[in-house]
């Protein structure tokens, strides 16, 4: 009861400290991270400062939560890497035979091509290290050995906690350009507004959640956490790299999930049917050779794995289907000004544009063509404002399985010898899906946003662009958006 007791003053002491130091360290860095980073990244630091300060564990001792290195850990790892590529490699063809993915090589190989690779395996054995030491190490193997809860309740308790960690930020409030003490403590409610809101989250975190019971399945089998350090690092090098081969499409099922190919009920079944293979196998070697029969299946059927669907040129898939441009449908949307001084404002449709009574008239939203980097781009053009956030909604937009947009500050609107950006967000329904900090630069840039759960929606969906500035200085943007579906 003690401990437990002191383990909540010193989590109540670590969000205080953060929530307090987070506004100070924003201005410090001068906005070029985001506000929530901030305050995740003290918490993160005083946690660890915490443990080094009051949970003193013995060197030693770490051997027990699965590092002990023997002669055949680094086989165990490299080979256990490779099962979790190959393994998505399978699935994968899978989809595209399915036709639920395309094949799309797009980019030939570079010096650039290869040193994102060497960063991508870098960050994945980065991941691999951390996370399975902290879940699948120290959490399961204190609440089986330390609480005595016995390994199928910690397997349980360790892999909901595994799977909803990566929830924790889904909701985010709009939080404005000088934040607070109270913004702060609104981050730390955003936990608690997911939990109670699931159903968005549910196909992804199932499917985490398998996943990371084949992670524990194959620490219990091997007592090391090198195979699952190995095979965590194979599944994210392999997440990480796929966009340069292959395109999703056709993910109005839930069968097939998203670009995050846990989230769909093929994978869950190839999870279902690894766990199972893991724990039927006499010994550990067995049960990672088995994750290798993956790469000779697709070997063995590679003539007819590359007969599949392949990307047309340089443009969409064919299989994609523009279902909704943004700017066709101008007239029919919605526009406001929020703003805690001057009051909210409506705007009203005018012939061609967005006005706003009594406001100047740089405050009218158009679709016009203007100039990037000597190249004209269309779109919907509009000025940013400070100390308030100009809202533009669409309704009744058909749901599809992503989002692509296009945005930028025409050459004759950036600021000279100037810092200072524009604050974009982009709503659909209540979940923000993307925001995005356009620096003060020339150019046109193009981002291609997962839709996730929507495209398993039905109905229509209203879809919401806001967006904001750090300066009064005329700056005007422009974007286009289109939702990406695949024909009925």
């Amino acid at each position: 009861m003690r401990t437990m007791i002191k383990l909540i003053a010193i989590l109540l002491v670590i969000l205080l400290l953060s929530a307090a130091l987070a506004p100070a360290f924003y201005q410090l860095f001068d906005r070029q991270f985001k506000f929530e980073k901030v305050f995740k990244r003290l918490i993160m630091i005083f946690t660890l400062v915490a443990t080094v300060l009051f949970v003193r564990v013995n060197p030693k001792e770490l051997l027990s939560y699965g590092l002990t290195w023997k002669k055949d850990s680094l086989k165990l790892i490299l080979t256990a890497f490779a099962g979790g590529v190959l393994t998505l490699m399978l699935l994968t063809v899978v989809r595209v035979r399915m036709g639920a993915a395309v094949w799309s090589i797009d980019e030939p190989w570079s010096w650039g091509w290869t040193l994102r690779s060497v960063g991508f395996l870098g960050a994945a054995f980065l991941i691999g290290v951390i996370e399975e030491f902290f879940f699948r190490g120290f959490i399961y193997v204190s609440l089986k050995d330390r609480l005595l809860w016995g390994w199928i309740p910690s397997l349980v308790a360790t892999n909901l906690f595994y799977s909803f960690v990566h929830f924790t930020n889904y909701y985010k409030p709009f939080i404005g350009r000088d934040p607070t003490f109270f913004d702060s403590f609104r981050l730390v409610a955003v936990p608690f507004v997911t939990f109670w809101n699931w159903h968005p989250i549910f196909p992804e975190a199932l499917g985490l959640f398998l996943f990371g019971i084949l992670l524990t399945t194959l620490v219990i089998r091997s007592k090391s956490l090198y195979p699952a350090i190995g095979f965590h690092a194979g599944c994210v090098f392999f997440i990480k790299s796929d966009g340069f081969f292959v395109h999703p499409v056709n993910m109005q099922s839930l069968v097939f999930g998203t670009e995050k190919l846990v989230d769909g009920i093929l994978a869950w079944i190839f999870l279902i049917v690894l766990i199972w293979l893991v724990r039927r196998t006499k010994t550990m070697q067995s049960s990672i050779r088995l994750m290798g029969v993956s790469g000779l299946l697709v070997m063995v059927f590679l003539p007819w794995v590359w007969a599949g669907p392949m990307k047309e040129d340089k443009g969409l898939p064919s299989q994609f289907t523009v279902v909704y441009r943004f700017h066709e449908h101008l007239a029919e949307a919605e526009t406001w000004i929020i703003d805690a001084v001057k009051g909210d404002r409506i705007g009203s449709w005018e012939k061609d544009r967005f006005v706003f009574p009594g406001m100047e008239k740089i405050t009218e939203i158009a679709l016009k063509s203007q100039t990037f980097n000597g190249q004209p781009e269309e779109g919907i053009y509009f000025h940013p404002l400070k100390d308030a956030v100009r809202c533009l909604r669409f309704y009744q937009v058909p749901a599809g399985s992503s989002l692509v947009i296009g945005y930028g500050i025409d050459d004759a609107g950036v600021l000279k010898d100037q810092r200072s950006y524009i604050f974009f967000r982009v709503w659909v329904g209540r979940h923000e899906i993307k925001r995005i900090v356009i620096p003060n630069e020339r150019g046109w840039k193009t981002e291609k946003l997962d839709l996730g759960i929507v495209s398993f929606l039905k109905g229509k969906i209203p879809v919401t662009f806001e967006v904001s500035s750090d300066t009064t200085e005329g700056r005007f943007l422009s974007f286009r958006a289109e939702i990406l579906g695949s024909p009925t």
